[in-house]
C-alpha cells in the first residue's frame, strides 16, 4: 500500500485548468488523468487510516443541458455539461467538463499509475460517493454514458432516514435548499450566498421546464402539420420553425464554452460548486442524528442500536432500488424538466412504506 503511495509522487492536475482556490476546471484528457491518480491517492490513504465514522472522501453532482438530439423523456434526453467531484480530503471541486472532453475524454481515460478511469471510480462498489438524490443523476450516466453507478450514499435517503428519530413526518423527501437551510448552521454571508444559488437554481430550472413543454408542443405542431398540409402552417402563428425556445439570462446558461478566467460563466461556476461544498457538512449531520449517544442510557442502548440499523438498511436497500430503477429509465417519464433535474410531486414522495 505505502508502494503505490510514493509511486504516485506529486501531482500537477493541468496547465490548461483554470481555477479558483478552491476549485478547478478539468477540461483536457491530461487533467483528467491526473485526476484519477488525485483520487486514488486520497482513496488509498483513506483505507490505511483508521476512521471510526468511514467519512467518504467523494462528493459528487452534474449539471445537465438539455440535448435534442437525444430522444427520449426527460433525463434521456439531456447530456451532462459539468461533473462536480468534491474531494474532501483536499477541500476542492473538481468541475470536469465533460461538454467540451465528450464521453471518452471524460470517463474513459486512465490515469498513469492505476489505470483507473472516471467510470471505473463511479463504478466501483468499494469506494464511498455521496449524491443528493441520485436518481436522474444515475439515470443519465447509466443512458447516455454507460456508467453504472456503484458505491453510492444518498443524502436524501440519509436525511429521511435522520428524521425518523424524532417526530417529524415521513411521508415527503426534503429537497436540498431545505435542507441546507433547515439543517446546516450558515453565517450570515454564507446564507446571502445560498439565497442566491437557490434563486439561480429556481431560474435555471423554470427556464429548462418551459422549453421542454415548447419542444413538446413544437413536436404536437409539426405532427398536425404533417397531417393537414401547408395550408394550415400558414393559418397558423408560428415563428420560424416553431414556439421559439426561452433564452437563458447572461451567466445562466452552464453550456456556454469555453469556460475562460473572466467570462460571464465564472459566476455561474462560482455558484455550481455551492451543490457539492454543502454535502460534506450534511452528510455529518445526518450521521450523527443516525448515531444517538446513548451511553448514559444503558437499557435503551441495544433498541436504540437496533434501530440504528434499521433505518440504515432501509436506506441502503431504497438506495440500491432507486439505482435500479435509473436503469430502466422510468424516473426521465416523471421528472417534468429539462435534463431531468426538475422533481414532480411524484418524485417527491417518501418510498412506500416508510411513512
Amino acid at each position: 500500500m505505502a508502494e503505490i503511495i510514493a509511486s504516485l509522487g506529486p501531482i500537477n492536475i493541468s496547465r490548461h485548468v483554470h481555477s479558483s482556490p478552491d476549485w478547478s476546471i478539468v477540461d483536457t484528457p491530461e487533467a483528467v488523468s491526473h485526476l484519477v491518480d488525485i483520487i486514488c491517492l486520497e482513496v488509498v490513504n483513506r483505507l490505511t487510516t483508521s476512521d471510526p465514522l468511514q467519512v467518504p472522501a467523494l462528493y459528487i453532482d452534474i449539471q445537465t443541458v438539455d440535448d435534442s438530439s437525444n430522444q427520449g423523456h426527460g433525463s434521456q434526453s439531456a447530456s451532462i455539461s459539468l461533473l462536480q467531484i468534491y474531494l474532501l480530503p483536499r477541500e476542492h471541486v473538481y468541475l470536469v467538463d465533460v461538454q467540451t472532453l465528450g464521453r471518452q475524454g471524460a470517463f474513459e481515460t486512465s490515469g498513469p499509475t492505476h489505470g483507473q478511469s472516471v467510470k471505473s471510480l463511479l463504478e466501483s462498489a468499494t469506494i464511498s460517493k455521496v449524491f443528493f438524490d441520485v436518481r436522474t443523476d444515475a439515470e443519465i450516466l447509466y443512458h447516455q454514458y454507460g456508467v453504472s453507478l456503484g458505491g453510492v450514499q444518498d443524502l436524501q435517503l440519509m436525511e429521511l432516514a435522520a428524521r425518523a428519530v424524532g417526530p417529524r413526518s415521513l411521508r415527503h423527501l426534503n429537497s436540498l435548499p431545505r435542507c441546507i437551510n433547515r439543517d446546516l448552521n450558515l453565517s450570515i454571508l454564507e446564507q446571502i450566498t445560498c439565497d442566491k444559488w437557490i434563486t439561480l437554481q429556481r431560474k435555471r430550472s423554470q427556464v429548462e421546464l418551459a422549453n421542454r413543454e415548447l419542444r413538446r408542443l413544437n413536436g404536437l405542431l409539426f405532427s398536425s402539420l404533417s397531417q393537414a398540409g401547408e395550408r394550415q402552417h400558414e393559418e397558423m402563428e408560428v415563428e420560424g420553425e416553431g414556439y421559439q425556445l426561452l433564452k437563458m439570462e447572461r451567466g445562466m446558461d452552464i453550456s456556454v464554452r469555453p469556460l475562460t478566467k473572466g467570462s460571464e460563466t465564472m459566476e455561474l461556476i462560482g455558484l455550481v460548486v455551492l451543490n457539492v461544498r454543502y454535502l460534506p457538512g450534511l452528510w455529518g449531520e445526518y450521521e450523527r442524528r443516525l448515531r444517538p449517544d446513548t451511553s448514559h442510557w444503558q437499557d435503551e442502548h441495544e433498541t436504540c442500536k437496533s434501530r440504528e440499523e434499521f433505518w440504515r438498511k432501509r436506506v441502503e436497500q431504497a438506495t440500491r432500488e432507486r439505482l435500479e430503477l435509473a436503469k430502466s429509465g422510468q424516473y426521465g417519464l416523471v421528472s417534468g424538466a429539462a435534463g431531468g433535474k426538475g422533481k414532480s410531486k411524484l418524485m417527491m414522495l417518501a418510498p412506500i412504506g416508510w411513512d
